[in-house]
């Protein structure tokens, strides 16, 4: 039921939900959540519904394996997009560590 709600489950972790192997994932924020915070800090004029829109944009939850989690780690992506992100792409993360 609560996978339902996600934004993103990657190939390899729908694998293991249909092997009934669930140990191995791990819900992840799609764009980090640290991304988010300093995003909302650069302009301190947004309306609520401009955060709003913001939150709908950025905030989405995955489901990656573990091994997906350590690809994205070898990135140095754990908690950041790459340096080249051109603030659109919500999927550059995991686009870069090949899990997409």
């Amino acid at each position: 039921d609560c996978l339902l709600n996600m934004h993103f489950i990657s190939k390899d972790a729908l694998w293991s939900i249909k092997k009934k192997s669930n140990t191995n994932l791990i819900k992840d924020h799609i764009v980090p959540i640290k991304v988010i915070h300093k995003i909302l800090q650069t302009d301190t004029k947004r309306t609520e519904e401009d955060i709003e829109l913001l939150l709908k944009k950025y905030y989405r939850i995955g489901v990656i394996t573990k091994n997906e989690d350590q690809m994205l780690n070898s990135f140095q992506l754990k908690s950041k997009m790459p340096d080249d992100w051109d603030g659109d792409d919500i999927y550059a993360r995991y686009k870069r560590a090949n899990i997409l």
